[in-house]
């Protein structure tokens, strides 16, 4: 069985699903993240029709701090290999800033930016000491 995986963020949805389509059609494994769990059952029950691939999901949500952490085990206690990180895990705010509370502010900055730097430093150190980046 192939371990390796592409991860995706946000992948249970519009540009994020398209990614993991077009990354299913080249042959990669499919990881998806996303808060729904539901459709992510229902992409990754697609993804496995479509292709000839594997496809399994994790449900979390950037925005709860441990989530990055709880991301990276899981791919490990599953024996999956992420060759490829798609950041793609999005996040919006509809009301006017003074308005809108620290908390929610925190929320968007975990989701568009720390969790983001975070799965990235850690499967980057994954993928250097296996010689995939330099």
């Amino acid at each position: 069985m192939n371990n390796a995986y592409a991860l995706i963020t946000g992948g249970s949805s519009g540009i994020g699903f398209e990614i993991a389509k077009d990354l299913a059609g080249r042959g990669y494994n499919i990881l998806l993240v996303s808060r729904n769990k539901q459709n992510l059952q229902d992409c990754c029950n697609q993804l496995s029709d479509e292709f000839d691939i594997s496809s399994d999901y994790i449900s979390s949500d950037l925005a709860n701090k441990e989530s990055v952490r709880h991301i990276y085990q899981t791919t490990k206690e599953r024996g999956y290999d992420i060759e490829i990180l798609v950041n793609n895990a999005g996040y919006g705010i509809a009301t006017p800033f003074h308005v809108t509370s620290l908390e929610d502010e925190e929320k968007f900055i975990r989701v568009l930016a720390t969790s983001v730097i975070s799965l990235t430093k850690l499967f980057v150190s994954d993928m250097v000491e296996k010689k995939r980046v330099k």
